[in-house]
């Protein structure tokens, strides 16, 4: 699999045991991906295909944050950010 970049993207492929395979893959970036599917060592007739990776929708209703300190010594505060609910993401903190 090749990036929007043509970079090469690792993959995982499980075989399913019912002659079917699952393939994974981590997008880096958003934007149009190339893979080739071969079967006995041959293209499929539509290779390569492309898979269109959007930006994930996010839900911020799911993320949590607790024991948000209300007080301290600087330069150490700790908080937990909870987001087990919310779709797959990068957590950030603004300042």
């Amino acid at each position: 699999m090749l990036s929007a970049e043509g970079q090469s993207v690792p993959l995982k492929v499980t075989d399913q045991g019912d002659r079917t395979y699952r393939v994974e893959f981590e997008p880096s970036t958003v934007g149009a991906y190339q893979t080739s599917v071969m079967f006995a060592g041959q293209l499929t007739p539509s290779s390569p295909y492309t898979v269109n990776v959007q930006p994930a929708a996010v839900d911020t209703s799911k993320v949590r944050v607790t024991d948000m300190p209300q007080g301290g010594q600087p330069p150490l505060y700790f908080y937990f950010l909870r987001a087990t609910a919310a779709p797959a993401g990068t957590a950030e903190s603004a300042h």
